[in-house]
């Protein structure tokens, strides 16, 4: 197995999605700020809520690349075993 370009530009793919979902939030809520901030809204908690969420999915994403590249790693090091173990029979075999 081979790391392909594709999986990179998957996350770029993923970040970029994500900051444009932000972007549009962002705008949106310049939008309606004046008619906002006369309601009753708790906006500490919410920007608090908001960054957490923003953390917890970065973590998650990162994390997804991560345990990939270590179960393909794990795989060509079992490969890799296998014909070390084929090689050290090979020769057992010849000095017999």
């Amino acid at each position: 197995m081979k790391f392909s370009d594709n999986e990179s530009l998957n996350m770029w793919g993923k970040v970029f999605l994500f900051v444009g979902v932000g972007v549009v939030i962002g705008f949106a809520y310049y939008i309606n700020a004046p008619y906002l901030m006369n309601a009753n809204i708790n906006w500490d908690l919410i920007n608090s809520l908001l960054l957490w969420l923003i953390f917890v999915l970065l973590v998650i994403m990162v994390n997804k690349e991560h345990i990939e590249e270590i179960k393909c790693l794990r795989q060509i090091a079992q490969e890799q075993l296998k014909e070390m173990q084929l090689l050290r029979k090979d020769l057992k075999g010849r000095k017999k």
